[in-house]
């Protein structure tokens, strides 16, 4: 073979090409290779602009920062069925992530490793004294809470903080897991859950932690049903609105959901886990 790669030609059939006819291909490629463009607005209504389908994509809501018309905005909404993204001024001093070099999801790996920054006394070599500052601010916030054993959960009324620190899929599994068992409204990011609701208590937090290390927990049909039907409509293909709606749920599952690696981390953790520990 030596390594020869052939190409691959695709055919919707004879039949199709005759019920369709030369013309209506070419406006169907034309379809699937221009670029699909989301209007940028206020909440006030304010037209700012459009951003291409590729860069609202790795859009995180009320996290995402970007640069628009020579300012900072950050996405509140994304309405992939209108298309549109709702924005606020960013806060001053937010970097925007224009321009792709911040990913949307991290992996768990590289943030277990950034916990582990956060949790040890290290100095190293190759930051320079500024950086330091900021990491050892960023200990002293943190450290003592993540080096705790068991889930690093705050518990504030009825809002609750548990950082995670498991990267962007597995958040997300858990951010899903909560509000369909719980009811809770939960945003989440690579590094944290920000949960909210009422009966939101040391003991239900924990609790409902417990019931998602279990694969049960997420192999039973209602809840994976209930889970897809929440999922954002992102269009991660141009070729994603030609598959049957199920296959295209699980485009999105696969891409922003890892169940697996969830219940291996659960499962992980849980064995070290005491009655009270590490819940502010």
């Amino acid at each position: 073979m030596g390594g020869t790669r052939l190409p691959v030609v695709l055919s919707m059939g004879q039949k199709a090409e005759r019920a369709y006819g030369k013309k209506n291909f070419m406006e169907l490629y034309a379809v699937f290779s221009s670029p699909v463009l989301y209007r940028v607005v206020t909440r006030t209504g304010r037209d700012l602009g459009s951003l291409e389908q590729d860069f609202v994509d790795r859009l995180v809501e009320q996290m995402s920062s970007f640069l628009l018309g020579g300012r900072a905005w950050t996405a509140e909404r994304v309405n992939h069925g209108d298309r549109i993204v709702i924005v606020r001024e960013a806060p001053a001093g937010v970097k925007p992530s224009w321009g792709g070099f911040i990913p949307q999801l991290l992996g768990f790996e590289l943030c277990q490793r950034m916990k582990r920054v956060l949790t040890e006394s290290v100095r190293y070599p190759y930051v320079d004294a500024r950086g330091m500052r900021h990491i050892e601010e960023k200990r002293e916030d943190l450290g003592d809470l993540l080096q705790r054993s068991g889930h690093a959960v705050q518990v504030d009324g009825s809002v609750a903080r548990w950082w995670t620190f498991a990267g962007g899929r597995v958040n997300h599994s858990l951010k899903y897991g909560f509000e369909v068992a719980e009811g809770w409204k939960v945003v989440a990011d690579n590094f944290q859950l920000r949960i909210e609701g009422d009966g939101i208590g040391n003991e239900s937090v924990r609790g409902t932690i417990a019931r998602m290390s279990s694969s049960a927990f997420w192999e039973a049909p209602e809840l994976r049903q209930a889970v897809l039907a929440r999922l954002p409509g992102y269009r991660l293909s141009k070729f994603q609105d030609c598959l049957p709606e199920r296959f295209a749920l699980e485009v999105i599952e696969n891409f922003l959901l890892d169940v697996a690696g969830t219940v291996r981390w659960l499962a992980a953790l849980a064995p070290a886990e005491p009655a009270g520990a590490a819940v502010q």
